[in-house]
């Protein structure tokens, strides 16, 4: 289970550079693999080791939080995006 929530993990933080970079260069941005992506390693990680304190598992809690702010900074770009284009 440890393996697929890291596989989960690097493939959202892929997506979300991806992400980044296409709204920086101001180009279009597809969120749906993001979420999808996203929804797969909550129910991951809900189902496997949310109350562990070994230390892989809480590495991967740790490197899940700090996708979610990246998702969170992702989220506010594509709004500022959005505003400037209805602009």
């Amino acid at each position: 289970m440890l393996l697929d929530i890291e596989r989960h993990i690097e493939r959202i933080g892929s997506e979300i550079s991806k992400a980044q970079t296409n709204l920086l260069s101001g180009n279009s941005v597809n969120t749906n693999n993001i979420n999808n992506l996203s929804k797969n390693l909550f129910s991951a990680y809900q189902n496997s080791f949310q109350n562990s304190r070994d230390p892989k598992e809480l590495k991967a809690e740790a490197q899940i939080n700090l996708l979610i702010r990246n998702l969170d900074n992702l989220e506010k770009l594509i709004t500022e995006a959005s505003q400037k284009l209805s602009k």
